[in-house]
């Protein structure tokens, strides 16, 4: 079934109805040791904004670093543009249309891995290209039900939190990372009218928010993970429930949620290893918890921008680093960057409002600058750099 990324399925498919008692509570699943520690060797960063002109492109879109070489992927017209050393653009790849080296469909979220990009369209389409090559190397569709043997009637009255067919991809939270050359990793919700994270305490205590894709077969090979449980201090909090996933070499990866102050380690997809992490500073964290779903669109734009919360995950395994970013509130002039090694907490610096990293090239890391409301891209990123 198709969805829209602009309107999520909440507004269309949830109801409010009572809880339901699932009976699988699995309290053992997050019993996994704490690591890490504290040495700050870094509190402050000069970043450095780079002019470079994106007038042949939408506009609309994040920047990724490939080869040492920096790319714009337009997401409004499914063009990747490379630009060289000195920012001028050099070269463009595929486009938006329905030829073999085009993309139906405009991108939503993509992962870049060794010079290959998946890439998510707004209607379960996905793409694989060859960033070097221009060549599209795989065109699919996602289906939750394929090959299902669950009766309809059961899915519908009676889900449990192993049906694949009750999820979905959470577009607004949109993560994708890569486990191996041929399976990525991206986040998943539900809006089933009898489990979701409106009004079910089940949906915080069972549901599966990851979904692992075989790029060469097309099929979904699993749906993993839990909710965190720091998410069993508040009733419902739907606003901040998406994850963030950043993959490394070695098949495993490091899962991160917008409210909780941990980092947890996955070797495989169900299996955590240990957790670390420290709180951000000056983050407001006195969420109001909501119940129901005639106001999604005023939960999303209207509280999620007051509090502080963890935004992205980006792990450089060739230098040890794992950066989180973090929001820190409304009512903060500037947003947050932590840095991790060896599970460890050495940096937590103050950054622009919107900042995502970006990549690291020639001895120098890139971020881009971006306002988030969670429901759209619209807006032109700029573009940063900086060393320490």
């Amino acid at each position: 079934m198709k969805k829209t990324f602009f309107v999520p399925a909440f507004l269309l498919l949830i109801i409010l109805v009572g809880g339901c008692d699932s009976g699988n509570k699995e309290t053992g699943y997050w019993n996994v040791p704490s690591r890490g520690g504290i040495d700050l060797k870094l509190r402050h960063l000069t970043m450095d904004t780079v002019s470079i002109n994106l007038d042949n492109t939408s506009g609309v879109g994040r920047f990724l670093i490939y080869k040492d070489t920096l790319v714009f992927v337009d997401e409004l017209y499914s063009t990747l543009y490379l630009f060289d050393d000195n920012f001028n653009e050099v070269d463009s790849r595929f486009g938006r249309g329905d030829g073999p080296g085009e993309l139906s469909g405009r991108i939503v979220g993509f992962a870049e891995n060794e010079g290959r990009l998946i890439a998510l369209g707004p209607s379960y389409d996905y793409y694989m290209l060859d960033i070097g090559s221009g060549e599209v190397m795989k065109k699919g569709l996602l289906r939750f039900d394929d090959e299902s043997q669950n009766n309809p009637n059961e899915v519908m009255n009676n889900p449990r939190p192993e049906y694949k067919e009750i999820y979905e991809v959470d577009y607004p939270g949109l993560q994708i990372a890569f486990l191996e050359d041929e399976e990525v990793i991206f986040n998943i919700t539900t809006s089933h009218p009898l489990f979701n994270a409106f009004s079910h305490r089940e949906f915080y205590e069972s549901a599966r928010i990851l979904a692992t894709l075989d790029i060469d077969s097309g099929k979904l090979s699993g749906i993993h993970g839990r909710m965190s449980p720091i998410y069993g201090s508040w009733r419902f909090l739907p606003y901040l429930s998406s994850v963030k996933v950043a993959g490394w070499k070695e098949n495993g990866f490091f899962l991160g949620f917008e409210a909780d102050t941990l980092i947890y380690y996955f070797r495989e997809a169900d299996e955590p290893q240990y957790a670390f992490g420290n709180a951000g500073r000056s983050m407001k964290t006195d969420y109001e918890q909501v119940q129901g779903t005639e106001d999604y669109v005023q939960y999303y734009k209207e509280l999620r921008p007051k509090y502080g919360f963890f935004t992205f995950l980006k792990h450089f395994s060739e230098l040890d680093l794992l950066f989180r970013g973090y929001r820190k509130g409304i009512s903060e002039k500037m947003d947050g960057l932590q840095i991790y090694q060896e599970n460890g907490l050495i940096g937590d610096i103050d950054v622009p409002k919107g900042f995502r990293l970006v990549g690291f090239r020639n001895d120098r890391f890139y971020g881009e600058i971006k306002s988030e409301d969670g429901l759209s891209s619209e807006e032109i990123p700029v573009l940063v750099e900086f060393k320490w």
